[in-house]
């Protein structure tokens, strides 16, 4: 019975394994990426160091002086917006995920 929960725990290790490898690709990272991105790209790296070296989340690193902030905008009426975008199904949810990412970037703007 101890060596099925050993093989259990082993496959779940490397399982976790491979969803973290899953986010470290190195295209998501380039010369003109944000600093914000850099960052979460190299917790991700040391998470997996971590991971491969027997520790969990619960030993993630968390950098200090960290602060939150909630905004919340007009939501975003894509039932009304989708007849006003040109082209065909998936031009148009193109153009609605432009609005949206423009919405979120303009958020992430203000201070």
């Amino acid at each position: 019975m101890d060596r099925i929960a050993d093989e259990v725990h082993l496959h779940l290790r490397h399982n976790e394994l491979v969803d973290l490898l899953e986010y470290i690709q190195p295209e998501y990272i380039s010369p003109e990426a944000s600093l914000n991105r850099l960052i979460e790209y190299a917790l991700n790296l040391a998470d997996l160091v971590n991971r491969a070296m027997g520790g969990d989340i619960s030993f993630r690193y968390s950098p200090p002086n960290k602060r939150v902030q909630i905004r919340i905008e007009e939501p975003i009426k894509v039932r009304e917006l989708f007849p006003l975008i040109p082209g065909n199904r998936r031009e148009r949810a193109e153009g609605i995920m432009k609005v949206v990412t423009s919405r979120l970037k303009s958020l992430s703007r203000e201070e």
